[in-house]
């Protein structure tokens, strides 16, 4: 999990492909940069928000071999919100009454409590 904006560093090694000459790194499928030289990496700086499965794939002497997906996610660096729903703002209530609360909350990392 990377918080954006986000640095982040890839890097592959090619072990079952000794004479590789190249290696692509891929988020879902789309090309995010190269590596022509040992040891091979990069930075994918400030990629967008969301999941992404990312491969490495090396080539080299007519072969080319395609690393394990590994999956990460970019999260927004926002701050939670919550709103109350109920009641409605400006609602008129009469006393004594038992007066029901609730609230909407989200954050990207999830929210555990909210309290009133």
């Amino acid at each position: 999990m990377f918080v954006a904006p986000a640095v982040v560093p890839l890097s592959a090694v090619t072990a079952g492909l000794p004479a590789a000459t190249n290696v692509n790194f891929y988020a879902n499928g789309a090309l995010i940069g190269s590596s022509a030289a040992s040891p091979y990496g990069l930075v994918w700086s400030n990629p967008p928000l969301g999941g992404f499965a990312l491969v490495a794939v090396a080539t080299g002497d007519g072969a080319s071999t395609t690393s394990a997906v590994v999956n990460i996610t970019i999260l927004s660096n926002a701050a939670p919100t919550v709103s109350i729903s109920t009641p409605a703002d400006g609602a008129g209530l009469m006393a004594p009454a038992n007066i029901g609360i609730s609230a909407t909350a989200s954050d990207d990392f999830g929210i555990s409590t909210v309290a009133f």
